[in-house]
């Protein structure tokens, strides 16, 4: 079948190139908000059909995966973009399905995006930090923020989660991180995450948390955000706590000056 990709079709390939895998409903909200799942099915089809996509889907009870086909691989790589070409959804398919979310959650929030990296892009820039993070973005809000994102689906123990909060906490300042953000499944989850953070003295304001249905509904715009390290939940605006935080620096700069 000979098609010609539309201008949205060499988005969706290049997106691919970057997120590997993506569901129907991914693709939908991502370049098919206003139109209707049967229109972006079909569309999604038509680019399988003629090798432009690779579409895995084992029964018709679960959704379709999309990722690059041959011709599309043949038509970035023709832009110098780096592609791979994968046939079998890798094996922790949830976890790479949510950081996606968490991808298109930033790509829509209505805030300029410098970059999002998910973990599997980190190492052609030569991430040598002590825990590769699920994802890294750059916002541009009051002023720009660079964030490590995690994907929690409550599969980590309390002290596998406290070893890799503990790594974070010796990173945060070497790579400027403003903060670490934890999404979670549940709100039940966060507030797990709060006891052992509180119990084991993170930083506060450093470590932040929301379940992945408010982050996909309001992203950074809205008061989501609880302080995981802290007793005091009420949920906050991102830049509520960035604002705390710069003029805690600005203080203690003033009383060693």
């Amino acid at each position: 079948m000979s098609i010609r990709p539309t201008k949205r079709d060499h988005r969706l390939l290049a997106k691919l190139a970057a997120a590997r895998w993506l569901t129907t409903a991914q693709v939908h909200r991502l370049f098919f908000a206003h139109a209707s799942f049967d229109a972006v099915r079909k569309r999604l089809r038509k680019l399988a059909t003629a090798k432009f996509l690779h579409v895995v889907q084992h029964n018709r009870m679960v959704e379709a995966l999309h990722t690059l086909g041959r011709r599309g691989t043949v038509a970035l790589e023709s832009q110098g973009v780096e592609t791979r070409l994968e046939r079998v959804p890798p094996k922790q398919l949830q976890h790479l399905t949510g950081i996606n979310d968490l991808r298109i959650a930033v790509e829509t929030s209505g805030v300029p995006v410098v970059f999002f990296f998910a973990a599997w892009e980190l190492p052609r820039f030569k991430w040598f930090g002590r825990v590769i993070p699920d994802a890294m973005c750059a916002i541009e809000l009051e002023k720009r923020l660079t964030l490590a994102l995690e994907y929690d689906r409550g599969s980590e123990t309390a002290a596998q989660l406290w070893k890799k909060i503990r790594s974070y906490q010796g990173t945060i300042n070497s790579f400027r991180l403003d903060a670490i953000v934890v999404v979670a499944d549940t709100a039940k989850r966060v507030e797990a995450l709060e006891r052992i953070l509180c119990r084991r003295g993170a930083e506060p304001r450093r470590f932040l948390g929301t379940t992945l249905s408010e982050f996909r509904r309001g992203s950074f715009a809205l008061p989501i955000f609880v302080d995981l390290a802290s007793p005091e939940n009420k949920p906050k605006k991102l830049s509520e706590y960035m604002a705390r935080s710069l003029v805690e620096v600005s203080c203690r700069k003033e009383r060693f000056s």
